[in-house]
């Protein structure tokens, strides 16, 4: 009898495991505390994932290190119409 792994997204094998992790995260949406019990269950599903499913996930930063300029950072306008500079941001 052969056992058949599924293959993620990244055609890496061991998606399985990662999906039964998230369903049982996703269960225990409503607990307001975590029994002992729960903890090591968590702590061995994530033992059980593929290595490279226990890296962290490093995201690209979402703001800017500086303004553009001045206190806000709004475009400089030679013209001052009124209620312009609203809509253009």
């Amino acid at each position: 009898m052969r056992v058949q792994t599924s293959v993620g997204p990244d055609n890496v094998a061991g998606y399985d495991a990662v999906q039964r992790l998230a369903h049982y995260l996703v269960s225990l949406v409503d607990a307001i505390y975590l029994t002992a019990e729960q903890v090591d269950t968590i702590t061995g599903m994530r033992q059980a994932l593929a290595p490279c499913d226990q890296q962290r996930v490093r995201y690209r930063p979402r703001h800017k290190k500086s303004l553009a300029s001045g206190r806000f950072g709004r475009s400089k306008s030679s013209t001052a119409t009124p209620g312009v500079e609203s809509v253009k941001r």
